[in-house]
């Protein structure tokens, strides 16, 4: 018969065990009210967690860190809060004004570009607005509301709907958009 070797590992020696170090480790946390406390462990059982295991990690998300490995603190990221809103705010601003810009620069554009077609005896090149002729195509009848809806012209800009007017009376003369009782509608 062979005899099994013991191994005895006296105590202090060797790598503790979990239990000997429960007491250093352990941290008491007192929580305002008993709710929260019963909210918490709900929420720890929704997440499949002990309630110790769930409160570390939502400390440990709570630890943010930045680029530089260093953690954050609540004032730090409550400036950087703010720093952020302020930022946000001015790139709205900048970006309403760019809007009113760019709808100041396309009805201008819109009215280049319609110019031709106001002069009855104009001789040279005419071009149509290709998203007005893409819209025939692609619809089979365009009623009068949809078509300012679709050009992005408003019901008061007298100015812009006389000169699509104009466009779609060219573009009757050639003999690709004919109106019906609906509308208009692409013929070609």
């Amino acid at each position: 018969m062979t005899e099994k070797a013991s191994y005895h590992v006296k105590p202090g020696v060797g790598r503790p065990r979990k239990t000997e170090t429960v007491k250093q480790r352990q941290v008491v946390i007192y929580v305002p009210t008993l709710s929260q406390v019963e909210e918490w462990k709900r929420l720890a059982r929704e997440c499949g967690q002990s309630l110790s295991s769930w409160a570390q990690e939502r400390i440990e998300d709570s630890m943010q860190k930045n680029g530089l490995g260093e953690r954050y603190s609540r004032l730090d990221l409550i400036e950087r809060n703010s720093e952020l809103e302020k930022e946000n705010w001015t790139l709205k601003r900048e970006l309403e004004v760019k809007g009113r810009a760019y709808e100041a620069l396309d009805h201008e554009l819109t009215i280049l570009r319609t110019r031709p077609f106001q002069n009855p005896v104009f001789q040279g090149d005419r071009h149509f607005q290709q998203n007005l002729i893409l819209m025939f195509k692609k619809q089979k009848t365009v009623l009068y509301d949809d078509l300012l809806r679709f050009m992005g012209i408003r019901p008061t800009d007298i100015d812009a709907i006389k000169m699509l007017k104009d466009q779609i009376e060219g573009l009757k003369e050639y003999g690709l958009v004919v109106e019906d009782m609906k509308g208009w509608r692409w013929v070609a």
